[in-house]
């Protein structure tokens, strides 16, 4: 139990310095955390993540599409009783003739 609680106090005390330590030093005039934040808002902006939105767009769009057909697909018209009842007599009369 109390390795337990170490660990955990050790895993704190290891973030917490690793926080600390990103607002202290500095890099070429600006510390750790803004170098960081400078880096994840120009990936935001890069080609490839367009690229992804793009195509996560058109995905989006055709499984859109698909399920607009598929619930058209569903309305399927009914089956006339004239017609119903000629597909029961052709249905019993080969039951009739098989061993």
């Amino acid at each position: 139990m109390f390795k337990i609680i170490g660990w955990c106090f050790k895993a704190a005390a290891f973030a917490a310095l690793i926080l600390v330590a990103g607002q202290l030093i500095r890099w070429d005039g600006k510390t750790i955390s803004d170098q960081v934040k400078t880096g994840l808002s120009k990936a935001e902006r890069a080609a490839p993540v367009k690229a992804a939105k793009r195509s996560a767009s058109i995905w989006i769009d055709d499984t859109k599409k698909t399920v607009s057909d598929s619930k058209a697909a569903r309305k399927i018209e009914e089956i006339p009783a004239h017609a119903r009842k000629e597909l029961k007599t052709l249905i019993s009369s080969a039951d009739d003739g098989e061993p």
